[in-house]
């Protein structure tokens, strides 16, 4: 079976990650900003594409939580 000329596109549902960024990345954070303004679905192409840019974002985050959950 062909999808010749179809527009089927694998989407990715945006919005768990978007309740997490919400409930768990703090207000002053550009990445939570960023993340609640996406749509509620992007083609995985571009989810993809953003992805490092999230996650480069996400870096500074990986510190404070060591920061206030360090070796006691």
């Amino acid at each position: 079976m062909t999808l010749k000329g179809s527009s089927y596109r694998n989407k990715i549902n945006m919005k768990p990650i978007k309740a997490f960024a919400f409930e768990k990345i703090p207000e002053t954070w550009i990445l939570r900003e960023i993340l609640l303004c996406e749509d509620d679905q992007l083609e995985a192409e571009v989810f993809l594409a953003r992805l490092p840019i999230w996650l480069r974002l996400a870096k500074p985050m990986e510190k404070s939580k060591e920061v206030c959950h360090g070796s006691n």
